[in-house]
């Protein structure tokens, strides 16, 4: 996969999370839906820590090859600080989608045992 591919499917997945909003946002699902649209959500999330912890080690390799130029900003002329601050926000992303991934899976926990019923 090229940087090409990645943005794509980066991209892939946020369009995917904008259309489920518009789905919830619909309604007409029953519980067993939003209990299988959250643990999804908690998969998805559980996932994240890799990606940034992948990104993270991309962008070292990338700044330890010369690959990386700073050519303004509050880094500019120092790719190894903006890498290091990127590490540390990428650290902080990993350890919020963690959170984001228990909570998730807490609330469909919540609803494992229901079922949907028509009121009389």
């Amino acid at each position: 996969m090229n940087e090409r591919e990645a943005r794509e499917v980066a991209d892939e997945a946020a369009e995917a999370v904008r259309a489920l909003n518009h789905v919830l946002l619909a309604g007409g699902l029953d519980v067993t839906d939003v209990y299988d649209t959250l643990t999804a959500l908690a998969v998805l999330a559980a996932r994240l820590p890799q990606t940034a912890g992948q990104a993270a080690a991309l962008v070292d390799r990338l700044v330890a090859g010369g690959h990386v130029v700073i050519v303004d900003g509050e880094h500019t002329g120092n790719p190894e600080t903006a890498a290091a601050q990127a590490r540390l926000r990428l650290a902080a992303a990993a350890r919020a989608a963690t959170a984001l991934a228990r909570h998730l899976d807490e609330a469909a926990q919540g609803l494992a045992w229901a079922t949907h019923h028509e009121p009389r």
